[in-house]
């Protein structure tokens, strides 16, 4: 009764070439396109699926997320707020963690998260050496402190202060053993 019921394994087809198909096939629902897809609610975007492209998906009509080849660009709002990445685990719980992991592929690889701004991609890094087991941090694009399994060091020696005039440590304790 108004409906359009098909049995599995068939399509419906769309376009002189079949530009578009959706079924359901061997259990699993496909919808096949052959070019660019977009979803919209209304007058409002939803997602933008080009062709060998990017992925694009949004909220309230405002592109929030978007595939490259290089990866993931989370975008901010078009009021100029923050951009934030939030990973939310709102289970109550008390195991349940939130984790933000940057994996690699070998253990003779680094994973880096870089702190930049328009004028300068590197402004600060922290980079974890996977194959010698240590982490850098880095400032002003310059490697500056290490932390490996034995120790928290400067990266040269000599030539790094804990603390400054004014913004010195209070208490600092030592063991020698």
């Amino acid at each position: 009764t108004g409906d359009l019921d098909l049995p599995d394994d068939k399509k419906v087809k769309f376009g002189a070439g079949d530009d578009l198909t959706i079924g359901h096939v061997s259990g699993v629902n496909v919808i096949d396109i052959v070019s660019d897809l977009f979803i919209n609610h209304g007058s409002e975007n939803c997602a933008r699926f080009n062709d060998d492209g990017a992925v694009s998906l949004f909220h309230n009509n405002e592109q929030r997320l978007i595939t490259s080849t290089s990866g993931i660009t989370v975008s901010r709002n078009s009021d100029g707020n923050d951009t934030v990445l939030i990973v939310d685990n709102d289970s109550s719980d008390s195991a349940s963690d939130s984790v933000v992991r940057i994996s690699v592929g070998g253990t003779d690889q680094h994973s880096i998260l870089q702190f930049g701004d328009s004028g300068d991609s590197n402004n600060g890094q922290i980079d974890y050496d996977h194959a010698s087991v240590d982490m850098t941090f880095s400032v002003n694009g310059a490697q500056t402190y290490e932390m490996d399994a034995g120790a928290f060091h400067p990266v040269t020696d000599n030539v790094d202060d804990l603390g400054r005039s004014g913004q010195r440590w209070d208490d600092v304790r030592a063991s020698n053993n």
